[in-house]
């Protein structure tokens, strides 16, 4: 990654390499989603509603630094566009922990949808979330995160 692009050409996956962009690490969501590469954690399809979402870390504001503002306009572009990024969130308790995918919340707090798609790991169960679909298996669990299969 290249420091001295300039932040419109940047891929917003690359907000977090930047020094001072980087959120809390949710050791939860890091349990759950390597469960969930090892078959142990279903990962779901859901529309979740926004107001059921909180921030693992609520201080963390990528739109402080200009990448952070242009990643966030990207994904607003791509919303516009039609194609709509899922966000990761597992549930706890009455509300949903989004712990990865900042850029894409601080869209949704701009853009205001009632609903973010998200992928949920375990069965969500909170009254309003609607769509619920899968579980997924193991292969489309790996594609969804960006890895590639494992060979056998």
């Amino acid at each position: 990654m290249s420091l001295f692009r300039r932040p419109e050409k940047m891929d917003p996956r690359e907000i977090a390499g930047l020094v001072g962009l980087q959120p809390l690490s949710d050791p939860v969501f890091n349990h759950l989603l390597e469960s969930a590469l090892a078959g142990r954690v279903d990962v779901y399809f859901a529309a979740v509603p926004r107001s059921a979402i909180r921030p693992f870390d609520p201080d963390y504001e990528p739109q402080r630094h200009a990448v952070g503002v242009a990643a966030i306009e990207e994904v607003m572009k791509r919303w516009r566009a039609g194609a709509f990024p899922f966000s990761w969130v597992y549930q706890k308790g009455h509300e949903f922990i989004l712990s990865d995918d900042y850029i894409n919340w601080e869209a949704a707090k701009l853009g205001a949808p009632d609903f973010l798609p998200c992928w949920v790991l375990g069965r969500p169960d909170l009254e309003g979330v609607v769509d619920i679909q899968g579980s997924m298996d193991e292969a489309s669990v790996r594609s969804a995160i960006g890895l590639a299969q494992k060979n056998d």
